[in-house]
């Protein structure tokens, strides 16, 4: 999930949340240790970055495998994820 967050200087900065599941990340990557993970999922958004303008880029990183709120019909509830992410 892709959100904008408030910034110090009054600017607002790009975010993202990424959710993985363990056992897809060991089948394709073969990876079972949450520090290699974040490593390779980090590189991931590096490489998604130097492809975009620099007021474009995703300045902050969660990685969880905490799954989203979802509606019933598997939206995510945007509105109630930010509040969550906010509070931390």
């Amino acid at each position: 999930m892709v959100y904008g967050k408030p910034d110090k200087d009054g600017d607002t900065k790009i975010c993202v949340k990424i959710v993985y599941d363990k056992d897809i990340m060991e089948e394709m990557y073969g990876l079972k240790e949450e520090d290699k993970i974040f490593e390779l999922l980090t590189k991931k958004v590096k490489e998604v970055n130097k492809k975009m303008p620099a007021y474009k880029y995703i300045r902050e990183v969660m990685i969880t495998t905490e799954p989203l709120i979802k509606t019933t019909t598997a939206k995510i509830k945007r509105h109630e994820e930010l509040a969550k992410i906010l509070q931390k």
